[in-house]
């Protein structure tokens, strides 16, 4: 194994005298243009100097299913392939490849929203439940608008990580398994596994095996706690080498044996974790609470950046900085990504991503800074990758993986050993898909082929996992009434540009029912069919159509939530006879078979619904109207009882009436 090393590092130095940059070499960068006129997708690409020519694949669901065969050979001189055969509101996941190059990306017109996400536990270090007692509350209830079911789970910083894994199943349990990512908050205990040796089959990824750096044996495992059926053991790995004791790692001992995931992973996991970060002026619990003010500003649209992002690649020899350059440029047009110095660039202006990798050791990386670098200064990124030796090795004293959460960033992670693929970011996915996509990659994506890293249990998020890219502020005030059957909902516009809305009524395990199957752009919406008394919870959500260098998206900003106890009466609908002075119907009781008379404001089609006292609709047509009088005769097979009769424009009920089905 120590002659792949070195073989390894020869390859890299040669290259480096020769100006190659590998990692731009090993990547196809791709964008993609959206036309919805043509309902077409057209991909481009810089040209392609290496190979003899490119497959382009193509398959329909995010991450899943074999790419099979390409729909297109194109030559080394092309640079673009349009996709005609795709449809509007449908994701369609990219692959380019020439002979030693690999491009991904995920496209689409106009993709649909995403309203309902999934359960979220927040695994919470107790040291710090008190003193983050308003910060826990703020995060929960940004989740809850964000269409998150958030749930908190203490654990203490001491206990066993078998005993943390058993408390994040039982409260998946509790939340009927609906669950879909875990957020370490704190100094949650930190599992280990792994066998990494230069005696082993899984030499430590970074290539710092016994005599050369030194930190063999286990290494830091978070996504064990996102494992729901895996087979984690710990007796067979004996190692003791490691210049560490918490590396060290033998049978029954409380670390595992696993060095790469031995099944794939459920749940996106992702760790805030400031504990021991003595080079910062600030506590960790300080840290904290600054990191979750930014998280808070970030999700509801008030911090502000620049869509664009930096690569400072100090590794010309190897192809780590193709993590970078690959999911850069499905985040932005090919002329927003930059060379420029790590620090020097962040200081100067905001960039929303960054990449920096160099040689590293546990606190510093060569040609980007140091861990004192990130307590000194003041940086202006978001989400930031580094790649460099130790890196994945990260439960230590001032780490400069978790350094940059105490600064700006609100994500970092170990990317391009192996390599990472959150691509899926700019069409509105949560980062947390994306680790969990790059976690357990073995042959979905190109891994690299950087010592054999792919799917190592190293490979961890540090910052929050339900983070997306393109958050904006919302609508605000939200205000609630209940009468007559009915709640009234009223709220402030938002400030952006586009003022549309979708309305949800929340329910069990926070289901979210949208009322709105269509966004609307008034500020006001009376929900009609809440028929159960008791306090209830709804939800509006601005929407937008984004774009992106992936393509165009519905994106939704964080809700505004407000709580109302509804009073419904079941008799009241009984004994109006009419509601609106729109509609009419007879004969009434009848069998059925009634005439029914409506004034429309429109030409647009009405829906009739017929609900039953349950609040079941029975029945829903549509009725071709006109401006104006309306009359229509209908029949139908209904059950003797009490029934209502209603007429939507849209999402607005425009009449209501009951009817009575005689024997």
């Amino acid at each position: 194994m120590k002659y792949k090393f070195a073989l390894l590092f020869i390859i890299a130095f040669i290259a480096t005298l020769s100006g190659q940059p590998i990692a731009e070499k090993q990547v196809i960068q791709l964008n993609t243009i959206a036309d919805e006129t043509n309902t077409q997708l057209k991909l481009t690409w810089p040209l392609q100097a290496s190979g003899t020519s490119l497959s382009i694949y193509r398959r329909d669901t995010l991450g899943a299913g074999a790419w099979g065969s390409p729909i297109a050979t194109l030559m080394l001189s092309d640079s673009t392939y349009t996709d005609q055969l795709v449809e509007i509101g449908k994701g369609y996941e990219y692959k380019i490849e020439s002979a030693i190059a690999y491009g991904y990306i995920y496209s689409g017109i106009k993709l649909k929203a995403n309203h309902q996400n999934s359960g979220c536990v927040l695994v919470i270090d107790s040291s710090y439940s008190d003193a983050l007692s308003f910060e826990l509350d703020q995060l929960e209830n940004d989740l809850k608008n964000d269409g998150w079911n958030p749930a908190r789970v203490l654990v203490g910083r001491n206990e066993p990580a078998p005993n943390v894994r058993n408390k994040i199943m039982t409260k998946r349990a509790e939340m009927d398994n609906l669950v879909d990512a875990v957020i370490l908050i704190g100094h949650v205990p930190v599992p280990y596994s792994g066998d990494f040796s230069k005696y082993s089959s899984t030499p430590p990824p970074d290539g710092h095996v016994e005599g050369s750096g030194n930190h063999t044996g286990a290494w830091p495992t978070d996504g064990y706690y996102g494992d729901v059926d895996g087979s984690w053991t710990d007796a067979v790995a004996n190692r003791t080498t490691g210049n560490q004791t918490r590396h060290h790692n033998v049978p029954f001992d409380g670390k595992f044996d696993q060095s790469k995931f031995p099944s794939e992973l459920e749940l996106q996991v992702g760790r805030i974790d400031l504990y021991d970060m003595g080079s910062f002026s600030a506590s960790d619990t300080q840290l904290l609470k600054n990191y979750f003010k930014r998280n808070h500003l970030w999700r509801t649209g008030q911090s502000k950046t620049i869509e664009r992002a930096l690569v400072d690649n100090n590794f010309t020899g190897l192809n780590l900085a193709s993590t970078g350059y690959h999911n850069f440029s499905s985040f932005f047009p090919f002329d927003s990504i930059s060379k420029t110095d790590y620090f020097t660039g962040m200081k100067n202006a905001p960039y929303m991503w960054s990449y920096g990798c160099g040689a590293g050791s546990y606190t510093s990386c060569n040609g980007v800074g140091n861990t004192g670098n990130f307590a000194a200064d003041s940086l202006q990124s978001i989400f930031t990758i580094l790649a460099g030796s130790f890196f994945g090795d990260w439960d230590v004293k001032n780490n400069l993986l978790r350094a940059p959460l105490a600064n700006s960033a609100l994500v970092s992670f170990w990317g391009g050993i192996p390599k990472w693929y959150i691509h899926s970011m700019a069409m509105g996915k949560h980062i947390g898909e994306g680790t969990r996509a790059s976690q357990n990659n073995t042959s979905n994506y190109f891994n690299g082929n950087f010592n054999g890293s792919y799917n190592g249990v190293y490979i961890a998020l540090m910052g929050d996992p339900t983070l997306t890219m393109r958050p904006f502020a919302g609508a605000s005030n939200l205000t609630a009434a209940s009468a007559e059957n009915k709640v009234s909902l009223n709220w402030n516009h938002t400030n952006s540009s586009n003022k549309w809305y979708y309305v949800y009524r929340i329910g069990d395990f926070r289901t979210y029912t949208l009322l709105t199957p269509t966004p609307i752009s008034d500020n006001s919406f009376v929900d009609s069919t809440n028929r159960k008394s008791g306090n209830v919870e709804y939800v509006v959500r601005a929407t937008r159509i984004d774009t992106t260098a992936s393509g165009t998206f519905a994106n939704l900003s964080v809700g505004v939530s407000v709580e109302v106890d509804h009073v419904f009466d079941k008799y009241v609908g009984l004994q109006e006879a009419i509601e609106s002075q729109f509609v009419e119907l007879f004969p009434n009781p009848g069998k059925g078979s009634f005439q029914l008379n409506y004034n429309s404001n429109t030409s647009s089609n009405a829906t009739l619904r017929i609900v039953d006292l349950g609040g079941r609709i029975i029945r829903s047509v549509q009725l071709p109207s006109q401006t104006g009088q309306n009359s229509k005769q209908l029949e139908f097979d209904l059950q003797p009882g009490v029934y209502s009769i209603e007429l939507m424009n849209g999402v607005k009920r425009i009449g209501q009436s009951k009817y009575v089905v005689t024997y």
